[in-house]
């Protein structure tokens, strides 16, 4: 549902400002709008997913994610370059006014560092994997892979701003708390940030580990009744059976007086339906219940509809949240970047949320000295249909 969730972008205002002034409103969230989409077509060129599509999986998986947002002056024009950052794979620090600096390790082959970078490795199979770290600061931008620069410190386009260009977006409801000594006097300190930008299965992870038993339980009693054992009762009780005896169709020659018995399946004990009943439940009361992926066993009342919907933004909120905040610091990093007047007029195409498409040129003072931007994520529910 978050994958999926519409986006819409306003730039807000009053209804007595001029019909100039209120284009000028529509074409900052049309430069928003072409943004987004520029970074999307060069991520699926690479055979990744759109932006939105990552920060949902990222954000309702990882509970944190990063997203570079630099805008960067080549021979050819401006170009965007956004790159979405794993948070198990980065490297950050947090000051007063936010990032200080952040830092990016990825594994890339040699030909992918050669043909981005526009430098040779020497010595090295273009198929070999190398550690790439690429380096954010409020000013400067350096990368380095395996102790060699394939980008020297370069001022980047935010450090105009004395921003570090990356976004943040953080889901789950647990604040950040600072660590403070327990009343117990052992000297020891709380975990508090380990429930810090928790996945949508960090209330239900523990109940897995029962859930997987009992399935091995069922599991294993389906594989019993499947390749059942037998008892072969022959004169000398060491007769070997000739063939699959569990196989359709096989024919097993017995002398008078010996018997094949198949040894009876024991039975799963009455209380494990109960018991795989109740962990079913909690696991739904934790995270997304079976009816949000289609699994309802009945049709459901309109009541039942928006009771469910309720639960499903219990689960859904934080990531939405966090997914509204990465795609407004994106879009701030860009716009507040391009307003420098650094870079090169960007010609941006796309649809704009009245669905009607646009390719233009939009110069930096067109869109200055506007409202900021504002971003929704709407997700698409199901409803009652009567």
């Amino acid at each position: 549902a978050a994958s999926l969730a519409k986006l819409f972008v306003q730039v807000p205002y009053s209804g007595e400002l001029s019909d100039d002034v209120k284009r000028q409103h529509d074409d900052k969230e049309r430069f928003v709008y072409g943004c987004l989409k520029a970074i999307d077509d060069v991520l699926m060129r690479r055979g990744q997913h759109p932006l939105q599509v990552q920060s949902a999986w990222h954000l309702g998986l990882r509970g944190l994610f990063f997203m570079q947002a630099v805008l960067n002056r080549t021979p050819n024009g401006t170009v965007i370059e956004g790159e979405p950052w794993d948070a198990r794979n980065t490297y950050w620090r947090f000051g007063a006014k936010g990032l200080l600096w952040a830092c990016y390790r990825s594994e890339r082959t040699v030909a992918e560092v050669q043909e981005q970078y526009e430098v040779r490795l020497p010595g090295r199979d273009e198929r070999d994997l190398v550690e790439v770290y690429n380096w954010f600061d409020t000013m400067f931008n350096a990368v380095v892979v395996e102790g060699e620069w394939l980008k020297r410190p370069t001022l980047h386009g935010a450090s105009r701003l004395r921003r570090v260009p990356i976004a943040v977006g953080v889901s789950g409801n647990s604040p950040l708390i600072s660590q403070q000594r327990l009343t117990s006097g052992s000297g020891d300190y709380a975990n508090t940030i380990k429930e810090y930008a928790e996945s949508i299965y960090g209330s239900s992870r523990g109940v897995f580990d029962s859930w997987n038993e009992i399935m091995s339980i069922y599991l294993d009693n389906v594989n019993r009744g499947r390749e059942q054992s037998y008892v072969f009762a022959s004169h000398t009780g060491e007769k070997p059976i000739e063939g699959d005896i569990n196989e359709s169709g096989t024919v097993l020659g017995i002398q008078t007086g010996e018997t094949i018995n198949p040894v009876p399946v024991p039975e799963i004990a009455k209380s494990t339906a109960q018991l795989a009943s109740l962990v079913s439940g909690e696991i739904q009361r934790a995270s997304l219940p079976f009816p949000a992926y289609g699994d309802a066993p009945f049709q459901l009342s309109g009541i039942a509809i928006n009771i469910l919907n309720q639960t499903n933004m219990t689960v859904l909120a934080p990531v939405l949240r966090g997914m509204t905040s990465v795609t407004h610091q994106v879009s701030e990093l860009l716009v507040d970047q391009y307003l420098t007047g650094a870079f090169d007029d960007l010609k941006l195409d796309g649809l704009h949320r009245s669905r009607h498409y646009f390719n233009v040129t939009i110069p930096p003072a067109r869109i200055d000295n506007l409202p900021a931007v504002v971003i929704r994520y709407v997700p698409e529910l199901p409803q009652d249909d009567a």
